[in-house]
């Protein structure tokens, strides 16, 4: 059927001579041989197909200018499409192709190329000539990953820098891992020196501890492994996600001795963090005595598991050298090893590690000062090459943090050495993770840390260990929380229950959850480690992990419920979506009579409902009465009916600087002009009404708005508060739960911020104020521009920020 009516509209199309033709969505395998003859068309869809190649004769289209194939099967461009110059538009996303030739960047007129969710792992500079690229969502391992995940900009930037000569890099990172006392910092000491004298029992590690590791291959390459020792103790355990990174290799090491080792755990946690790491077992043989475990079941469920190995680290040096051996074939096989970096970046690699020998910090502007030195005069340059650094290990720098933007720490083991004393101390341990300033000052006292306590403290809070209680020096340390559950009062009438179950659950998500929702804590005597009591507007909030159980369960009761709950569930999918492959279900309640009535009512899956809603499937049986369930008044009962806002309301925040009073709320006025007819609700923080707790109003605004708007200025990002809410929204958007549009409300310093990932409103390339430019000119544009993003939006686009589209 789908291939007569794709003839019937060609033949229609070749009657007429019409110069554009729509066959999406027809089930096509290929495109019909009788298109041929409308070799005069200038637009061609074929989207939402299954074509699996383009024809050859396709190159005899001279006048196609817009070529639409998105959502098919294509993994190979005939190459006659290099030779067709009237394009100007190719849509390529959701595709299977895994190259793209650079020679596609040379067609005269092409301003628009999307290949975008393919199976692309190069990327070539003559690509980012095309004015609009979208290269998003391919597995590409050239550039690194720790430069493309980064965006458009900072790839194109790689490139760039390439073209002042490159330098392989055999350089990668070691991680060892396991329980407390099986011989990690004794490996990581007889991987840097065989003859090390381990007579003596080596002390347990505090943290992370971080070494250099050389060796050279039989054709002469020189290898540098950063052999990074973990501590094991379970307080560690949360900090370290932080630091199991992608491109890594991998050592479990257990002490057959003591059989404590939870390999299910540490498996799965690798898995999860590493992003299919490869990974050596080590059982340390400690007294000679062995212990059997099933390798082949483990290497059958674990797939990043390469080998196993037994023996005494401490004794048997034939075995410790084959296990060395086994190591450097492992890093040289990792994808990244040989990779091309611009020789500018090696350069500055070297002289800031060369600085790290001597200071564990150094300010902004020493580090941009470094980097002038060698010809990288940009700062936007230098920032991208400090996220490269960041997020491969070498250095921290977290531009997003106020005040820990204007520091670059040199040795990653420095902050978190000093981390792990505020959590290893006993005063703050007896006191339930309690602590003051001066306590900090006591715990930090030596040399080292002096002068740095505020930055040390933004570390702890930045890694979600702690929070600040409320208009006061104090701290709290959630991982410390008292373990037992406290005795506190609990109506069960007119409940709204939640859950989520995990196949696997890192520790520390309901940790990271307190100290995300640590403003709704009203009695802090409510918040225990494995669970709090949360509060808002007259209703109560209970969210309690079960570990053994791989589950989260919540209950709400009082005036907002809905409301409330939109707001934890919006926390906890974020603390979720940090972990790239964790596998969640959110399970929402039966409401059918028995289930009410039943303390452990039927839970169905939230997604599978939904997918029943987009396939018109409208009922569902519950499990216990066998009551035919409708959806779609289930998922408001629970969650209300904002969940799909597809042709709904959009509501919008407007995060601004009160410096910037006067210009933000002539835009608000400008913006305000779109309120009926792309039906926005506005707010800002000149709407707080009188007598409420504003920041606890304003955050609301951010978790729960659809669209975030921050007005940008220097008075915007070198405040705390207003650096805050624009770390907010990046982090909603990598989430996909918002659109984020940052707009350049004054002239300012703004590719220094992260928003120069997301492409921002500008007015003619600059800040819409400023000194002889008509102020509402500038605002009518920007509010137009906003318009098209909410539009865009509305219709279900994954849109971060600005992107100019021209479909």
């Amino acid at each position: 059927m789908s291939i007569q009516i794709a003839n019937a509209k060609i033949a229609k199309a070749i009657a007429e001579h019409s110069i554009h033709i729509d066959l999406s969505c027809l089930g096509l395998l290929e495109i019909p041989d009788n298109l041929r003859q409308a070799n005069w068309l200038q637009r061609l869809n074929v989207s939402s197909n299954n074509i699996k190649s383009l024809p050859t004769w396709l190159h005899e289209f001279t006048d196609l200018e817009v070529l639409d194939a998105r959502s098919n099967s294509i993994s190979i461009l005939p190459s006659e499409i290099y030779g067709m110059n009237s394009l100007k538009q190719l849509h390529f996303r959701f595709n299977k192709l895994t190259e793209v030739d650079e020679e596609l960047s040379s067609l005269p007129n092409l301003t628009y190329l999307n290949i975008a969710d393919n199976n692309i792992s190069r990327l070539h500079a003559g690509m980012f000539r095309i004015p609009h690229l979208n290269i998003d969502n391919n597995p590409v391992i050239d550039p690194p990953v720790e430069v493309y995940s980064r965006g458009y900009e900072a790839t194109k930037n790689y490139f760039m820098e390439r073209t002042n000569g490159t330098e392989k890099l055999y350089e990668s990172k070691l991680l060892i891992v396991g329980e407390p006392g099986a011989g990690k910092t004794t490996l990581l000491n007889l991987l840097l020196d065989e003859n090390y004298d381990s007579f003596f029992t080596d002390s347990s590690t505090k943290g992370i501890k971080i070494e250099p590791y050389y060796f050279e291959t039989s054709d002469g390459t020189k290898f540098r492994v950063n052999i990074w020792d973990f501590g094991g103790q379970e307080i560690y355990h949360t900090t370290h996600q932080f630091f199991l990174t992608k491109r890594s290799l991998y050592v479990l090491l257990s002490d057959n001795r003591a059989e404590n080792t939870d390999f299910n755990y540490w498996l799965s946690s690798i898995e999860l963090l590493s992003d299919e790491s490869p990974l050596l077992l080590l059982q340390n043989e400690k007294s000679e005595r062995k212990h059997r475990i099933n390798n082949v079941g483990m290497q059958e469920r674990f797939g990043i598991l390469r080998n196993t190995f037994s023996f005494n680290l401490k004794l048997d040096k034939k075995s410790l050298s084959s296990f060395k051996r086994a190591i450097q074939h492992q890093i040289g096989e990792l994808p990244h090893i040989g990779t091309e970096l611009p020789k500018i970046w090696v350069v500055i690699r070297k002289e800031l590690e060369e600085k790290s020998k001597t200071v564990p910090y150094i300010t902004d502007w020493e580090y941009l000062e470094i980097c002038r030195n060698y010809g990288m005069e940009e700062k936007e340059r230098a920032w991208f090459l400090s996220d490269y650094f960041h997020d491969l290990g070498v250095l921290l720098h977290f531009k997003d943090n106020v005040v820990l933007k204007r520091w670059i720490i040199l040795k990653p083991d420095w902050g978190t050495e000093a981390v792990y004393r505020v959590l290893d101390n006993r005063k703050v341990i007896d006191s339930n993770g309690y602590f003051s300033k001066a306590d900090l000052a006591e715990i930090w006292r030596e040399e080292k840390y002096r002068d740095m306590h505020d930055e040390l403290i933004s570390l702890m809070m930045k890694f979600e260990l702690c929070y600040r209680i409320e208009d006061s020096n104090n701290f709290i340390a959630a991982q410390l929380l008292q373990v037992a559950k406290p005795v506190y009062r609990w109506s069960e009438l007119d409940n709204i229950t939640f859950k989520y179950t995990y196949e696997f659950m890192p520790k520390g998500i309901l940790t990271r959850f307190i100290v995300r929702m640590n403003d709704y804590i009203e009695n802090q005597k409510n918040a225990w480690r494995d669970g709090v009591v949360l509060y808002r507007e007259g209703t109560w909030a209970e969210v309690i992990e079960t570990y053994g159980k791989n589950e989260i369960r919540i209950r709400i009761r009082g005036d907002n419920k809905k409301e409330f709950l939109a707001i934890i569930l919006d926390s906890i999918d974020k603390i979720n979506l940090s972990y790239s492959n964790l596998k969640v279900q959110k399970l929402i309640p039966c409401t059918c009579n028995k289930c009410r009535q039943k303390g452990e009512p039927h839970y169905f899956e939230f997604n599978y409902l939904r997918e029943c809603l987009r396939n018109d499937v409208n009922t569902e049986r519950c499990h216990v009465s066998f009551d035919l369930i409708k959806i779609r008044p289930l998922i408001d009962d629970v969650l209300g009916a904002a969940f799909n806002k597809r042709g709904g309301g959009i509501k919008v925040f407007v995060s601004s600087h009160s410096d910037d009073a006067e210009e933000s709320l002539h835009f608000i006025k400008h913006l305000k002009a779109l309120e009926k007819s792309e039906k926005l609700t506005i707010s800002d923080m000149y709407t707080v009404p009188a007598g409420v707790n504003e920041k606890i109003v304003i955050r609301e605004r951010l978790d729960t708005s659809d669209v975030i708007i921050s007005l940008i200025s220097a008075n915007y990002f070198n405040s705390e508060t207003s650096c805050n809410e624009m770390t907010k929204a990046l982090d909603r958007t990598e989430t996909k739960s918002c659109l984020y549009i940052p707009v350049i409300i004054k002239d300012c310093d703004w590719r220094s911020l992260p928003i120069s990932e997301i492409r921002p409103v500008l007015y003619n390339g600059n800040g819409l104020v400023r000194a002889g430019t008509g102020i509402d000119e500038a605002m009518v544009d920007a509010v137009s521009q906003v318009k098209m993003a909410i539009r865009e939006f509305r219709l279900g686009d994954d849109v971060l920020g600005i992107e100019a589209k021209i479909d």
